[in-house]
């Protein structure tokens, strides 16, 4: 048995979907066959739009890959299936989802071209895209380099901004609805679920929509969710970009559900050590099951990329041999969060000058001090010079009194005895 919500099948006697959790219906709607489908769209846009081939089936849409004949250019038409064309629940979340998209006019968004109906077809037709989707890219590569993240998270945290300045909320952010154009550029599609935050949504509370391993808290629950439950479906992607997995996983949609709402994600760095803290301080902050603690915008996740990547401190066995030259240029951090002043650091400097002897490996922008072990050292070295002097006036000192003492006075004191005696005298 087929699901309305989310198009998966189940079994003959479900009750509930076993992927979003949805009520089956008691009597579900006839379906006609792949092939006859699509013969059935050919057919009935005639000479408008050439369908070249399936590229995509989601739960309550067909995307086919088309030709529009008048302006001379492949498209992607999306489709609302045969069988959910009486049901105006449907038909009314499809068109819905046309015209929000269709209000947006971004760069990383797919564009909208053209809305209508013929005959008992209700479509929409949009740019075509031959890239691969994030969560392909993802399932390749296992986990994307710092690089990619950052490069991706700032196309995605960019249409999400201009969304929900619109009053727009995606609410099924996820990989496969990320896609890349020919150009590598990111897009956002499938806003069939979204919900126009100055308008009235169709679904009421109480009922979840959206896909379990992305769905915020708050959507889970079936409550009525703001923008912020995109950043926490953000924050899932974040985490499946930097590791290759999704936090929660479990054997039923139901299960997934529960997660989301009561258990913590496990830290990221735990399956992948490679990831820098602030990149996994900023994922566990989207996921925050508090949407108060969450980030309040996508542009505060941006802000926080930027701090990340520019303010982020540097371990010393990360940094490269050819910038310990620069030590003395500015304030560089040690081990220990102590800052040194620029004028220790320079003669700090100027000790490290074997480097056989002696590797230092210092960052460029800041150095910290392990425990004030390295200020102490330079301030004892700053004092031999000084010291050295004053060892050498003493030692000269004291043989000038030592040979005061050993010639010259039992000289006078022999002197002073002849005199008394008479034996010396003056005349």
């Amino acid at each position: 048995m087929k699901c309305l919500n989310c198009g998966t099948i189940n079994k003959d006697d479900s009750k509930y979907c076993s992927r979003c959790g949805q009520a089956l219906p008691d009597n579900p709607p006839s379906t006609l066959g792949d092939e006859h489908e699509q013969e059935w769209v050919a057919k009935a846009f005639g000479g408008k739009y050439q369908i070249i081939r399936e590229i995509g089936r989601g739960g309550m849409a067909i995307v086919y890959e088309a030709f529009d004949i008048a302006l001379d250019r492949k498209v992607a038409v999306k489709v609302l299936p045969k069988q959910f064309a009486f049901d105006d629940e449907f038909v009314k979340r499809f068109e819905k989802e046309a015209k929000i998209a269709a209000k947006l006019d971004h760069p990383n968004i797919v564009k909208i071209y053209d809305i209508g109906q013929q005959g008992e077809i209700h479509y929409f037709v949009m740019n075509y895209l031959s890239g691969e989707t994030l969560k392909e890219r993802i399932h390749h590569l296992q986990h994307l380099t710092i690089q990619e993240i950052d490069t991706i998270s700032e196309q995605i945290c960019k249409a999400l901004s201009y969304a929900h300045e619109k009053g727009i909320i995606h609410r099924d952010l996820k990989p496969s609805n990320i896609i890349f154009d020919a150009l590598g550029s990111v897009v956002l599609m499938d806003f069939g679920i979204a919900y126009a935050a100055f308008g009235t949504k169709i679904t009421s509370t109480g009922t979840q929509m959206g896909t379990p391993h992305y769905m915020s808290p708050e959507q889970a629950s079936g409550e009525v969710c703001d923008h912020r439950a995109d950043l926490y479906s953000f924050g899932i992607i974040l985490f499946e970009m930097t590791t290759g997995e999704v936090p929660f996983q479990a054997d039923s949609s139901l299960a997934v559900l529960h997660k989301q709402i009561y258990e913590k994600p496990r830290n990221p760095a735990e399956l992948n050590q490679s990831i820098p803290s602030w990149l996994v301080d900023i994922t566990l902050k989207c996921l925050n099951k508090d949407r108060d603690a969450r980030y309040q915008s996508a542009d505060e996740i941006l802000a926080d990329f930027e701090k990340g990547k520019h303010g982020g401190v540097t371990t010393l066995e990360e940094v490269p041999k050819e910038h310990v030259e620069s030590i003395a240029s500015e304030p560089l951090p040690i081990k220990d969060k102590v800052i040194v002043d620029k004028p220790i650091v320079e003669e700090a400097a100027k000790t490290i000058t074997d480097s056989n002897k002696q590797e230092a490996v210092l960052p460029k922008t800041s150095v910290k001090v392990e425990k004030g072990e390295v200020v102490s050292k330079i301030k004892d070295e700053k004092a031999v010079q000084p010291q050295a002097k004053k060892t050498g006036s003493s030692m000269l000192i004291k043989i000038g009194i030592g040979g005061f003492v050993i010639i010259a006075l039992p000289i006078i004191i022999l002197l002073i005895w002849l005199f008394s005696t008479g034996i010396l005298y003056f005349e």
